[in-house]
């Protein structure tokens, strides 16, 4: 109501303004005059919308109130069910001071508790649990006897009561809260806690409780949900853990890249059927010079963008990239077959200029010198993951956007370079050139993992690749 006589003041010295003794006021004053009425009625109206949406917020409040006080039949049962407790703390804590904000000028006649409370409801929850021997299952679920409808656990009030037995090293408790806290999120849409705290808890909990497998597992679902921006390990975990836990995420990583190599091998030896080129088509960017000679392109990947480009390298190039190769291999060890730098500094620049008109790379870029390998045939099984994740080497080198494999020659059998977790497997074609971007630091562990990649063995004959990654420095 203060709010409305403020304005409604306002509007009238506006309207008293226009007045000048005795004389008669302008046809335009007289408009001023009905303006400033309906400015007024507006005000009125303003103030009405407002005060009846809290009103309605009032209503509602109270009409939800009284319904949980028509369940309690007994003040004392009620209070003494550790759920229905957590609850009217909650209720007084996180709901009434809201509700007293919108009531102009009434305030509570007892000082309502502050959040620590909250926080002794939490412990004093997790003592009875222990002394009464209930499960986590039963009270998140609102099983206890007693427990009425209104007062249920949220995924958050769960996810708190999990921290506080972790923290308080009641491990095997923490790790069923944390399974309690799951389910809510992925069964009920309860987004009131954070999936990757819990993953990332989970995973620490099952650690230190020796349960490796269970432990794993977490680590994997944690580092692949797209949520997982949460605490830091040592921001969780005291010194004289930091051993034990790294050792529980040394084998889940080493876990990783055995499932990775048993995938590449699977794609290497045929047993599991591959990708096959999602489009080919030819590319010229309203390059006049690519108009002229558009280059064909087989997309092997959309997102993320893996391609295969012919006719790249001319036939002169590759053999002249090979002879100079072979002459500075001989002054390497014994069975060594580079990488050796290619030191040709003009043809260095001429295919960096050729692969940023190919690609379209809007960007000051520009690439590491070009290393060329000779693969023998054998050998064994190998993967990579092109990501840099140290900030010295992304603020002195640049950003590695992506990575190109020139094919120098095509071996008679084997040498395929394969993605396993996108199923892609591109046999050397000679001249062309394999070029996919690098998933960012930032983009989180599933995007990094989709583009590792292996060498499968050449079979038969030999295999010569010229690499580069293409960087581009801010």
């Amino acid at each position: 109501m203060a709010k409305l006589m403020r304005g409604i003041s306002v509007c009238m010295l506006v309207s008293l303004s226009f007045c000048r003794g005795d004389s008669f006021l302008s046809l335009r004053e007289m408009e001023n005059l009905f303006d400033t009425e309906q400015d007024l009625v507006k005000a009125v109206h303003s103030y009405l919308k407002l005060a009846n949406f809290e009103l309605d917020i009032i209503k509602g409040r109270y009409k939800e109130l009284s319904r949980i006080r028509s369940e309690i039949k007994d003040p004392n049962k009620y209070v003494e069910n550790p759920i229905n407790a957590y609850s009217l703390v909650k209720r007084l804590v996180n709901e009434w001071p809201a509700t007293f904000n919108l009531l102009e000028g009434s305030e509570p006649k007892q000082q309502l508790p502050d959040s620590s409370l909250l926080k002794e409801m939490v412990s004093w929850i997790v003592e009875w649990q222990l002394e009464n021997g209930v499960s986590a299952e039963t009270m998140a679920q609102g099983l206890l006897n007693g427990t009425l409808p209104h007062a249920h656990l949220t995924a958050g009030d769960c996810y708190d009561i999990a921290v506080y037995c972790y923290h308080s090293r009641r491990l095997q408790l923490a790790v069923k809260w944390l399974q309690e806290t799951h389910l809510k999120i992925r069964d009920s849409g309860d987004n009131t806690a954070s999936l990757s705290a819990v993953l990332e808890y989970s995973f620490l909990a099952k650690c230190l409780t020796g349960d490796l497998d269970g432990s794993i597992t977490a680590f994997k679902s944690y580092q692949t949900n797209q949520d997982s921006e949460h605490l830091s390990l040592l921001e969780l975990v005291r010194e004289y853990e930091l051993k034990e836990v790294q050792k529980c995420k040394t084998t889940a990583l080493e876990d990783q890249k055995v499932k990775a190599s048993e995938r590449m091998h699977e794609l290497c030896e045929a047993r599991v059927r591959y990708s096959r080129s999602r489009l080919c088509y030819c590319l010229h960017f309203n390059n006049p010079i690519l108009r002229l000679g558009p280059s064909r392109v087989e997309e092997l990947n959309a997102r993320p963008f893996v391609a295969l480009i012919h006719n790249v390298l001319q036939e002169n190039e590759m053999v002249g990239i090979i002879q100079t190769s072979v002459s500075q291999m001989g002054t390497l060890a014994k069975g060594e077959n580079g990488p050796v730098l290619l030191t040709d500094e003009t043809l260095n620049l001429r295919l960096n200029r050729r692969m940023s008109m190919l690609t379209d790379l809007k960007l000051k870029v520009f690439s590491e010198t070009n290393q060329v390998s000779l693969i023998a045939s054998g050998g064994n099984f190998s993967s990579i993951n092109d990501f840099h994740s140290k900030e010295y080497e992304l603020s002195t080198q640049g950003l590695p956007l992506g990575k190109i494999i020139y094919f120098l020659n095509e071996p008679a059998r084997g040498g395929l370079t394969v993605f396993p977790s996108l199923k892609v497997a591109v046999a050397p074609v000679k001249g062309s050139a394999l070029f996919w971007f690098n998933p960012l630091v930032n983009q989180g562990f599933e995007s990094i993992q989709m583009m590792e990649r292996g060498d499968c063995p050449v079979l038969l004959g030999s295999k010569w690749v010229m690499t580069t990654t293409v960087r581009n420095k801010e």
